[in-house]
């Protein structure tokens, strides 16, 4: 199943690190990031967030699974890595 739908290996990997803390309390935004963040990292190259705890989500799915999408912090990174892509 995550071979063949890369999104819901993202939205899993995600979700898994979500509520592998137990002191941390879910909040009304946790559903608008993931929906940002599950088709980005399974389908395109990129994914731009300045929140923190978003990043770290995609960080921990970048480095679990073999997703299309790198996370960075801004958008001078992403043109960054957009050109080093480019060049390869």
């Amino acid at each position: 199943l995550f071979k063949s739908c890369p999104s819901i290996r993202v939205e899993n990997l995600a979700t898994e690190f979500r509520t592998s803390n137990p002191e941390r309390k879910p909040d009304s935004g946790d559903a608008i990031d993931l929906l940002h963040l599950v088709p980005a990292l399974a389908y395109c190259n990129i994914f731009v967030t300045n929140d923190g705890y978003t990043y770290e989500t995609a960080k921990y799915v970048q480095n679990n699974t073999q997703c299309n999408g790198k996370c960075v912090k801004s958008m001078s990174e992403a043109l960054k890595t957009l050109k080093e892509s480019a060049a390869n």
